[in-house]
Formats: C-alpha cells, sequence, structure tokens
C-alpha cells in the first residue's frame, strides 16, 4: 500500500513511530549484545547514532521530496559509523570501543558531528523554487546526449583504467598533461550519460531503454571487474535506483533486489581479485581484460579459500577517525588546510600549472600515521576525519554544519517532488553521490569532481533544455504535499518500494 500521497495520516504519527523504531533497535542491540559476546560498551554510542540517523522518518514526506539527500545522507552516516559495531556485539570478541564503556572522544565527534549537519540542513531547507531548473529536455536529447557522453567516457575509462593503469594506485606515464587533462575529463561523462539514459528510462519505461538499461548495466559489471573498481562496476544499476527513486519517489524492487545480490555476493569476489590475483599474483588490469573468465574463475577460486572484506567491513571508516582523533595533536600534527589546498586550485588545469600542488590525502594519512608500514596504501579518513585532522573540534563542527547548509539548499532548489527534469536530476543525484555515498573518501577528491560536474551539468542544461515548455509535471498520482509542501500534513509513513 502506498500512503506517500494520503491525507489520512497526519504529523502526529510520525513521533511515535520514530519512538518505536529506536526502542526496537534498543531492544535488538541489547539482545544481540546479550547472545554474542556479551559486550555492550558501545551501546550507549549506538543508541545515540541511530536516534541522529532515523529522524528522516519525522521528516520525510516522499522518496524524492527535499529531504531525500537528508536521509540518503544520513544512511550513509550510520553505514560509515555504526554497522560494523552493530555487528560486532554478535561477534566472539565484540564491537571495538573504550573499555569504560563510555563514548570515546572519537565518538562523541561522530554524535556531535551528526547533531551538526542536522541542523545546518534543516535550517537552510525550505519549499523555495527554481524555475530556472524544471525546464525538461526533449527525449531525441536525452538520448543523443545520454549516449555520446557514456560512449565517451567509456572510451577514456577503458584507456585510463586498462591500458595505462596496472593497478590500483600504480599509472603508466600518459605521455603529456594535455592527455592526462582530457583522460580525467572524459571519465566524468560516463556516469552523466548513464544517469541521463536512465532518466529517460524511468520516464518512459519503453521496451527498448528497458533492454539498453540492463544491457548497459551488464557491460558495467565486466568492464568494473577488468579495470578494478567495484563502484563502475555498479554505476549503470546505481543510475536507475537512484532516477527511479529521485523521480518516481519509490525504490525499483527488480532493480535494488539485483544490486543487494551484486554487494553481497559479488563483491567479495573483486575484493579477492583486487587483494589476491591483482595484488599478490601481480596481474595487470590489462591481463584481465584479455581473458576475462579465467580471471572470475581465480577470483572465485581464491575468494572459497580467503576471507575478503564483506561490503560493510569496507564501508566502515569508523576505525580511521578514531585513530585520526587518537592521534592528531600528540604524534602528528594538525594539517591547518593542507590537505584541502588542491581543492581551490581544482581549476587550474596542469597544462597551464603542471607543478600544481597535488595532495594524495589517504597515502599521507598511511605514511604519518603508520598504518601499514608501506606508506603507501590509500586509507579513507572521512570527511568528517580529514575536517578533525586539519582543523580540530571546531573545524569538524563546523565543516558539517556547512555541508547541512549546503545540501539543504540544494535540496530545497531540486525538489523533484513537485517537478521533475532531467538537470534537477543531475544536480541531486551527483550531489548524493560525490557528498553523501563519497563521505568516506576525502575533501579535495571529491568535491572537485563535483563542483566541475555541477558546471557541466549547468551548461548542459543551458544547451539543451526546452525554452517555453512546460515543465514535467511528476508521474506519481497528485495529492496536496504536491501542491503545498510546507503546509500539506505528513502521511503516516511513505511506501518507497514499487
Amino acid at each position: 500500500m502506498n500512503t506517500a500521497g494520503s491525507n489520512a495520516g497526519s504529523g502526529h504519527y510520525r513521533l511515535p513511530l520514530y519512538g518505536a523504531l529506536n526502542i526496537g533497535f534498543i531492544g535488538y542491540i541489547m539482545v544481540a549484545s546479550a547472545v554474542g559476546s556479551g559486550n555492550s560498551e558501545r551501546l550507549l554510542y549506538l543508541v545515540l547514532l541511530f536516534a541522529i540517523c532515523s529522524t528522516p522518518v519525522l521528516l520525510l514526506k516522499k522518496g524524492n521530496d527535499r529531504f531525500a539527500i537528508y536521509t540518503i545522507f544520513l544512511a550513509m552516516y550510520f553505514v560509515s559509523f555504526g554497522v560494523q559495531d552493530v555487528v560486532g556485539l554478535t561477534s566472539a570478541t565484540g564491537a571495538a570501543g573504550s573499555a569504560t564503556g563510555t563514548l570515546s572522544e572519537a565518538e562523541w565527534l561522530i554524535i556531535l558531528g551528526g547533531i551538526s549537519f542536522t541542523v545546518g540542513y534543516q535550517l537552510s531547507t525550505s519549499p523555495r523554487q527554481s524555475a530556472a531548473l524544471v525546464r525538461d529536455w526533449p527525449m531525441s536529447t536525452l538520448m543523443i546526449v545520454g549516449s555520446v557522453l557514456w560512449l565517451a567516457g567509456t572510451a577514456a575509462e577503458w584507456y585510463w583504467s586498462v591500458v595505462l593503469t596496472v593497478r590500483v594506485g600504480v599509472l603508466t606515464k600518459t605521455g603529456s598533461e594535455a592527455v592526462t587533462s582530457m583522460l580525467m575529463l572524459g571519465r566524468y561523462a560516463q556516469p552523466l550519460g548513464l544517469l541521463i539514459l536512465a532518466y529517460a528510462y524511468t520516464i518512459s519505461r519503453s521496451v527498448l531503454l528497458t533492454s539498453l538499461m540492463i544491457a548497459l548495466s551488464v557491460f558495467q559489471v565486466v568492464l568494473g571487474f577488468a579495470s578494478d573498481t567495484k563502484g563502475g562496476a555498479m554505476t549503470a544499476g546505481i543510475m536507475v535506483i537512484v532516477s527511479g527513486l529521485l523521480v518516481k519517489g519509490k525504490i525499483p524492487k527488480a532493480w535494488a533486489i539485483a544490486g543487494l545480490l551484486f554487494v553481497f555476493l559479488a563483491f567479495p569476489i573483486f575484493q579477492a581479485h583486487r587483494t589476491m590475483v591483482i595484488g599478490e599474483r601481480g596481474q595487470s588490469n590489462a591481463d584481465t581484460a584479455n581473458n576475462i573468465v579465467k580471471s572470475l574463475q581465480l577470483s572465485i577460486e581464491v575468494q572459497k579459500h580467503t576471507d575478503a572484506q564483506s561490503f560493510l567491513e569496507r564501508s566502515s571508516v569508523k576505525g580511521s577517525v578514531e585513530m585520526i582523533v587518537r592521534g592528531t595533536g600528540t604524534t602528528v600534527p594538525f594539517q591547518h588546510g593542507y590537505t584541502l589546498i588542491p581543492l581551490a586550485t581544482s581549476f587550474i588545469p596542469r597544462l597551464i600549472w603542471p607543478d600544481k600542488l597535488d595532495v594524495q590525502t589517504g597515502v599521507l594519512i598511511d605514511k604519518v600515521f603508520h598504518v601499514t608500514g608501506l606508506g603507501e596504501v590509500y586509507i579513507s579518513p572521512s570527511t568528517l576525519g580529514e575536517l578533525y585532522w586539519n582543523f580540530g573540534w571546531p573545524g569538524a563542527l563546523l565543516g558539517m554544519l556547512l555541508i547541512g547548509l549546503l545540501l539543504g539548499w540544494i535540496s530545497s532548489l531540486c525538489d523533484m517532488s513537485t517537478a521533475v527534469s532531467v538537470t534537477r536530476l543531475l544536480i541531486l543525484a551527483t550531489t548524493i553521490y560525490q557528498v553523501a555515498i563519497r563521505f568516506e573518501s576525502t575533501i579535495a577528491a571529491e568535491y572537485a569532481v563535483w563542483i566541475r560536474s555541477l558546471v557541466a551539468i549547468l551548461i548542459m542544461h543551458w544547451l539543451f533544455y526546452r525554452r517555453g515548455a512546460v515543465p514535467r509535471a511528476i508521474s506519481t498520482t497528485p495529492s496536496s504535499d504536491t501542491r503545498t509542501s510546507s503546509d500539506a500534513p505528513l502521511p503516516r509513513f511513505p511506501n518507497l518500494l514499487r
């Protein structure tokens, strides 16, 4: 049953639902701790974190309204900092934490950082509209532009990740800075092209576009395996899911199920391929591409006999934040903005400034914190951890507040529950991916890509939108939520699944 557009339920049902959800979570972790290791040290931390990350229950009216980014960001926040502790409750050793059972300094940082984000988001979000972004592109333009961008981006990605890249972090010479710049720009085009095609598929659902998106998804998995990029393998499927959620307000069930199967079944194989086949056996990406079937068989065999990281283990960055908080100011100095310098110079191409500073923050963390002893392994710090490493407590909390303000403002300008357009979708999806989903990564790398992508999206909008056309109406059942987003009563809970 879909109650997203119903007026039967009002806002006062949300608070009991929020309370019941949190009481249920408390009951689960207490039982999990009792039947598992008996370690209850992290219970208070998990209760507080879940209370913050479940606040979308109080605010989200539809899956594509102005609290969509808020919901996704907090979901990733909990995955980044809480899920591994939940899993650890049932393990033999329990979740890692302070021996006293009180919150560690890093855990207080995570809790207060989450609160700062929620405050900033809710201060800046409002039912404002942007008439400049609701004009949509013709279907023919969507197909042509999406296909061209995907083809160009795929060619650039193949050349960069298979021909030039020996393995992750090892790149052969490209020949010139101009070639490097062109390839990097080309790689940005592929996800944009896929998202445009996914949007065309979502609003039309034609047999042709359905077949096309399935074929592209299969191809992306093969390309991701050859190039050793799990994110690249999932790109097409993610774009369809994101497009369905933001355009229709509901998650396409078939695509979501396929995505979950990939995460839990294929992710360990990809991880085994990276750590054993490519890492220890020295196989290059080109070797994998030349014999996909053999490489896949070898990776499956290796995965059966190794304990590769799961998706949740790989996504958790709580350990990095704890390491950074524990060491910064004692054994490791504060960076005072050093790792953020590449963001300030991101629009100056290396063709003009060949010696432009390039800070490999993830590798720098490995060096200065002596994580692996090699000094060349990428360690994800998370946005929160990097903010603390640069500016301590004030910088981390202020930074999270500013991120909340920024995302709240963008989500208000691009509220897809009122009217849909490919430009709004591109802005929202790019923001969700680079800022929310990639929260685990480094600030300069992700935000530079995000800003460049937004510039490209706005240029394409100016070139291709239909001037004078009536905005495309949302393709869900009309409701008072669409007409008066600020005054309409909240439904009990939206059904996000088709």
